[in-house]
């Protein structure tokens, strides 16, 4: 087992900025990649006084994978169809930030069912990797 410390980023309490969150001393299998850990850590939710989870408790991870500076999320279906009240930008870039900041990778593809060519909720564009978001993060 090995330790590290991580930044995860959730939804604000209005659930439209992104709320960074510093997690000390995490133990996890040496075998666990990196992004793997930070992508079930922000499936675990958050109980911080001001931030809101951004992945259904429901989805289930179809696997995450690292190929040439891509980390590669495959959720099943059910990532699509929560009932929080977030900006859809938010609940994506959770993930993608999440994931660039502690990760070894530039990108995030974003996978719903191995596949890429979907518009999460009517709004996000997934067909392509997405790179950090500055913008979203703070009150």
């Amino acid at each position: 087992y090995q330790t590290t410390d991580l930044t995860l980023y959730f939804a604000n309490k209005d659930g439209k900025r992104l709320k960074e969150s510093k997690k000390n001393n995490v133990r996890y299998h040496a075998n666990t990649s990196i992004e793997k850990l930070v992508v079930e850590k922000l499936m675990n939710g958050t109980s911080a006084s001001g931030s809101q989870s951004t992945i259904p408790k429901t989805a289930k991870l179809l696997g995450v994978s690292v190929k040439d500076g891509i980390c590669y999320v495959n959720f099943d279906s059910k990532f699509s169809l929560d009932s929080y009240d977030l900006n859809p930008e938010v609940a994506i870039y959770s993930i993608v930030n999440s994931v660039i900041a502690n990760g070894n990778v530039t990108k995030v593809q974003i996978l719903i069912d191995g596949a890429s060519d979907v518009v999460y909720k009517s709004s996000v564009d997934l067909s392509r990797p997405l790179e950090w978001k500055e913008d979203l993060i703070g009150e």
